[in-house]
């Protein structure tokens, strides 16, 4: 190999590692501002908030987004949107529904940006992301028949320990190995877990479990099942249900705190194999909903594996606290 070929050769390996240095440094800052977004401050303590509002009323903003063409942004997939009104509980499998509508109205796949939050995909608003939509969430109900609407539910047990698993349950480096995932979900333990304590009061008796990461040996505070589901039954039982976080808050009081089901377009799940078509049929003038497939099939983004044992007393408390969830969703989960 000549002298010039051997240069080249050099030049080659030492841009290779620059490009593989400034790459590492990109994803370690990615991490850094993350973790950062999620350590601003929040406002006012819980007990302020609870404080203003009834104990039957639920106590975040709505989860509804009100959808509509953006009027700033020129591109194709603008002509085929109409306005719409698109609801999902969180741990309903909101991440697919967002994937799913990001391709409709952007006309590209999510995973096709690289993109890193935050903000997330979940924040219809922020357009750095949805720039064909302009979004808000729903405040003023009196326009709602007058657009379309859809609203991912969630079969209430399997989402309360889906909830479990994600947001409270111990073993938070079963579920990623990378660092950057396991300190997002260390510091929403340690942001949650308390709150739930706190939420069903001294009388519950429950203290979380503290927990120490391997790798950095970080501790953190979490919950066993069945002892979050005792704490559920505690805030249940005196009427706190309508503060939970929204993760854990009942879908009655979430999507349908402000219309039923009835007077909804669209009331499926994740698993509906029509799903994505029937959620294309509600944002988009050209969608074609004739046929039902692997086409019309949402996927998966996420799915969280664990060991689970339910108790005779975890059956029973799951019974209580779903019951009116069921009353309202049952026929809609049975389709």
């Amino acid at each position: 190999m000549g002298y010039g070929a051997n240069l080249k050769s050099k030049r080659a390996v030492k841009q290779q590692r620059l490009t593989i240095f400034f790459t590492l440094i990109g994803l370690a800052l990615a991490c850094t501002i993350a973790v950062n977004f999620l350590r601003r401050p929040k406002g006012e303590s819980p007990t302020t908030l609870r404080n203003k509002q009834t104990q039957t009323q639920k106590s975040t903003k709505s989860q509804a987004w009100n959808i509509m063409p953006a009027t700033d942004h020129a591109d194709a997939p603008i002509a085929k949107l109409k306005p719409a009104t698109i609801c999902a509980c969180a741990k309903c499998g909101t991440t697919s529904l967002w994937t799913e509508l990001f391709a409709i109205v952007q006309g590209k796949s999510f995973h096709s940006m690289n993109y890193t939050g935050p903000p997330w995909i979940h924040n219809l608003s922020n357009k750095k992301l949805w720039t064909n939509i302009q979004a808000r969430r729903v405040s003023d109900w009196s326009n709602f028949k007058n657009q379309d609407s859809f609203a991912l539910i969630r079969d209430p047990k399997e989402r309360i320990v889906s909830g479990w698993k994600s947001k409270v349950a111990c073993d938070v480096e079963m579920k990623s190995s990378v660092a950057c995932d396991v300190e997002m979900e260390i510091h929403e333990l340690v942001h949650i877990v308390p709150k739930l304590l706190d939420l069903a009061g001294p009388s519950s008796n429950i203290t979380a479990r503290i927990k120490r990461t391997k790798r950095t040996g970080r501790e953190y505070p979490c919950l066993d099942l069945s002892d979050f589901l005792a704490v559920l039954s505690h805030i249940h039982s005196q009427g706190k249900e309508g503060s939970l976080d929204t993760h854990f808050l009942p879908q009655h009081l979430s999507c349908f705190s402000d219309a039923p089901p009835a007077m909804w377009n669209v009331v499926t799940t994740i698993s509906d194999p029509n799903a994505l078509c029937s959620l294309k049929s509600i944002v988009s003038r050209s969608a074609n909903v004739s046929n039902t497939g692997e086409d019309c099939q949402m996927v998966k983004e996420h799915n969280i594996t664990l060991s689970l044992n339910l108790t005779a007393a975890d059956e029973v408390i799951l019974d209580r606290i779903t019951r009116k969830e069921y009353e309202m969703l049952g026929s809609y989960l049975a389709q």
